[in-house]
């Protein structure tokens, strides 16, 4: 189960098309907090950033929740960074910080950092899991679009860390 959070008091990115519902980006934080690695220090998304950009091929390879892994763990995060699927990305995020947007998705800009987790569906079991870089979404390739998807796309969730 996912929780969104929704307070009119955090920065306003959009409206909802139906009623007055403003929704916020969550990862803009009321005390500006900032999101840290276990030594204390601002996570270096660069670093993460990089290290991803290097490793990804061309072409998909079906590992890309462990290409993301390995790209977190450069972070230097206390706790759990690797799962075998893709679609379970979401709750490893969220345990390390990073919190899901809300944005209407036609409200959406990415920033560096950025993660989008696709859910599981048929025939994407597995789900798909990508990390924004600043200019495309990284994977275990680099992809041409958000999506990686021709067809059948399930529902997504991004999800950033505070202070990015």
């Amino acid at each position: 189960m996912r929780t969104f959070i929704e307070i009119s008091n955090f920065m306003e990115i959009g409206y909802s098309q139906n009623a007055n519902t403003r929704y916020v980006d969550t990862a803009q934080q009321q005390n500006n907090e900032v999101a840290q690695n276990r030594g204390g220090e601002k996570l270096n998304i660069d670093k993460m950033m990089q290290y991803m950009d290097t490793h990804a091929q061309n072409k998909p390879q079906h590992m890309c929740a462990r290409a993301c892994s390995n790209g977190l763990d450069q972070l230097g995060l206390t706790g759990r960074t690797h799962t075998g699927h893709a679609r379970d990305m979401g709750a490893i995020l969220m345990e390390l910080g990073a919190v899901p947007l809300v944005t209407p998705h036609q409200y959406y800009t990415p920033k560096k950092g950025d993660f989008v987790v696709f859910d599981a569906n048929f025939p994407h079991l597995d789900g798909h899991v990508a990390a924004f870089d600043g200019r495309h979404w990284v994977s275990d390739f680099h992809q041409n679009s958000m999506s990686p998807y021709k067809t059948n796309s399930p529902n997504y969730t991004i999800y950033r860390f505070p202070g990015q």
